[in-house]
């Protein structure tokens, strides 16, 4: 690299500030309401692991220059229209796993899974978006024309005060490259990205995290270059092609034909529509309860046991479909409960009993936690239709709607028609999160240190899972000062 390219590269290299991965996820759940599409993607977003390498010569280049050298290989990415990127998931065990392939062309952009099932593709304006509930393409405007291929590598081009980068020149098998290490300071993260001196073009990229003091590959990607890439449009004569409006109907309308069991209480009825149960034991409920507001958080108007005695944790107020007011079904919007099992419950059989809170007169009460810190003590505040009381007070009870016996698991993690209520269920990373945040906030609230560190470091494991599927960021600062918290309980006193 001479001096003018040099020069570019660290200009290339100091870019604007990088938007927190905590905002990211805020505009992918603005997105998702605001457009009512619960089909919205992310462009897919690599992170990067090394292959087993033979080195015969090694040069470090100093931090400065390592960090534009970094930038020069964003520019390069940059100069190119096409690129083919092959991506793979490391196991436990190490097998190298084909997870999807990409296809970006003249900033077109094609997305198939592992069985080459089209996901996604981004054409002109327009991105038609598979949707396995209807089993029919969504159709939708693009939020933005185009698509940069260094956008693939987003976490890594952009400059932070909590990034490290190292570049090495090597030599592998007779060939020389260049390889950056580009490791988070404030995690135990890095990405590394191999290229071709010559071009500057990354070939190989690979993301690792330290775990048992040792570090782990967990993706891999590959970036093929080649003349003569394209995006197919697909067949549309096979896969039928709807708007969100439609698919919307659609789905309201699968929903609704299903009763399981209806509670009539003084100012409401409730109507049980789905109930599904995951390998672990979480229950899912979807129902509806007259509300017809698309604003309003009310708290939780159900409750569930089962006759093993399962404890279960459970949000403080449900899902709803965020659709327009005058969209919802006569019966009001349809809602979304989750229930998780503080142990995973493997015994398939058993009766779950599912209830609906009420007052002494008969009217519905929706229910919430949450908690009360004052002067380092943290208290748990039980709430009712939105007025502090404790339970010992309270004078309301529980009406049975239904019982169900249950049998073996309905779903693997979740079911497909959650992800049409709440974004957070769009996909399996998205509900370990939301489960593993619960779960550790409730062992937190009743002191359980050891259960809430290892709810904690569930929360972060799968919080970096979804950036490495190129799935949102996550906020992580609260976790790990969560985390911090609770290991200061954990210390010999």
């Amino acid at each position: 690299m001479n001096e003018q390219q040099f020069n570019a590269s660290l200009k290339a290299a100091f870019v604007a500030p990088e938007m927190p991965v905590h905002m990211d996820h805020k505009i992918d759940a603005a997105v998702a309401r605001i457009q009512n599409n619960k089909m919205v993607r992310r462009r897919l977003t690599l992170s990067f692991g090394a292959t087993a390498m033979i080195v015969a010569g090694v040069f470090v280049f100093p931090a400065v220059r390592a960090q534009a050298s970094l930038g020069g290989m964003m520019s390069a990415l940059d100069k190119q229209t096409s690129a083919k990127i092959l991506t793979y998931t490391i196991d436990e065990q190490g097998n190298r796993i084909p997870k999807g392939t990409t296809i970006i062309a003249n900033g077109d952009v094609e997305s198939r899974d592992s069985q080459n099932r089209i996901e996604q593709v981004e054409i002109g304006e327009m991105t038609f978006a598979f949707d396995s509930n209807s089993n029919s393409f969504i159709r939708s405007r693009r939020n933005s024309q185009g698509i940069r291929l260094s956008q693939m590598v987003s976490p890594a081009s952009k400059f932070r005060i909590n990034k490290r980068v190292a570049l090495e020149k090597i030599v592998v098998n007779g060939r020389e490259i260049l390889r950056a290490t580009i490791t988070d300071t404030g995690l135990p993260e890095r990405t590394i990205i191999e290229a071709d001196p010559q071009t500057d073009l990354p070939f190989h990229v690979s993301s690792e995290s330290l775990e048992m003091g040792k570090w782990r590959v967990r993706q891999e990607f590959e970036f093929v270059y080649q003349p003569g890439l394209n995006v197919n449009t697909p067949d549309f004569t096979k896969t039928p092609v709807l708007t969100i409006e439609q698919s919307r109907e659609r789905f309201i309308d699968s929903m609704t034909k299903s009763e399981l069991g209806r509670l009539k209480l003084k100012d409401r009825t409730i109507i049980i529509r789905k109930v599904d149960v995951a390998n672990d034991g979480t229950v899912f409920v979807g129902y509806q309860a007259g509300n017809m507001n698309s604003r309003r958080w009310t708290g939780s108007y159900l409750t569930i046991n089962d006759s093993l005695g399962t404890e279960y944790v459970q949000s403080n107020g449900p899902s709803y479909n965020g659709v327009a007011e005058g969209s919802f079904p006569k019966e009001g919007r349809l809602e979304l409960e989750m229930f998780i099992p503080v142990k995973p419950q493997i015994k398939g059989r058993k009766t779950l009993s599912l209830y609906a809170f009420s007052t002494e007169a008969g009217a519905s009460d929706a229910v919430s936690i949450g908690t009360n810190t004052m002067n380092g003590k943290t208290e748990v505040i039980t709430m009712h239709n939105g007025n502090q009381d404790s339970d010992s007070e309270w004078k309301g009870s529980k009406q049975k709607i239904l019982d169900l016996r249950i049998g073996q698991p309905t779903c693997s993690v979740r079911p497909t028609w959650a992800g049409s209520i709440d974004w957070t269920m769009m996909n399996d990373v998205y509900v370990e999160i939301s489960k593993s945040e619960r779960l550790s906030a409730d062992a937190m609230r009743k002191e359980k240190w050891e259960d809430a560190a290892r709810f904690l470091n569930d929360t972060l494991h799968w919080k970096r899972e979804s950036e490495i599927q190129g799935l949102s960021g996550w906020e992580m600062g609260q976790t790990l000062k969560d985390l911090e918290t609770v290991k200061k309980h954990l210390q010999p006193k």
